[in-house]
């Protein structure tokens, strides 16, 4: 069983927890606590992994990967999944999918097929492993994000790998999606092509085009 810890933060000199190599403030562990109260946590023996188990599925992991997931996973409710999309049914161009911590979250949102791209191998095999264990409509593109992958058939985006939203300014988006920028130029231009700013912030912002 893996069990949070205390710790004192290097910069603010405040105390903190720190959970799967993430440091918390005792407000944020509380409300991880609360949401996660139904998911399993546990090491993966001689592996370095970590198993997380949640309603519906089972993801190994790594530790950074996971306590991304455990830390981040209120943010990614609230601006990866716009209130005005139904993801019921529907297929999801994850891209940025890391070891499919995103595809769980729009499983649950009940997306049923998932476009994923992970340019990242390491990551990339943990997704198939993933993928293949808890039995996912998944299909792994191994390589940096290309405009050319815009033409296959999804219903909505969501793009988190830095540097490769830039590829789309002044393109005719036509479909649902929700992206991380990380420079405010980027930003700026996203939101004359009709974006909206979901969560501002000095070194990457999310936007989305969906309108609820």
């Amino acid at each position: 069983m893996i069990v949070p810890r205390f710790g004192i933060s290097r910069r603010r000199r405040l105390p903190v927890i720190k959970l799967l190599d993430h440091s918390m403030s005792l407000l944020s562990v509380l409300a991880v606590l609360r949401r996660f109260w139904r998911w399993g946590l546990e090491a993966v023996p001689g592996s370095g992994l970590v198993l997380i188990s949640t309603p519906l599925d089972a993801l190994e992991m790594s530790r950074d990967r996971a306590g991304m997931m455990l830390y981040e996973w209120g943010t990614w409710l609230k601006c990866y999944a716009p209130a005005g999309f139904d993801f019921r049914g529907k297929t999801v161009l994850d891209v940025g999918a890391g070891e499919g911590e995103t595809v769980e979250l729009y499983r649950q949102l009940g997306a049923a097929r998932f476009l994923c791209v992970e340019m990242d191998h390491e990551r990339a095999e943990r997704l198939r492993a993933n993928a293949s264990r808890n039995g996912w409509d998944a299909q792994v593109f191994e390589e940096p994000f290309s405009p050319r992958l815009l033409q296959l058939q999804f219903d909505f985006m969501k793009m988190d790998c830095e540097g490769c939203e830039t590829s789309l300014i002044g393109a005719e988006i036509g479909f649902p999606c929700v992206l991380e920028t990380h420079e405010p130029s980027t930003t700026e231009a996203f939101v004359k092509q009709g974006f909206a700013v979901v969560k501002p912030g000095s070194s990457a912002s999310l936007l989305s085009n969906v309108r609820g």
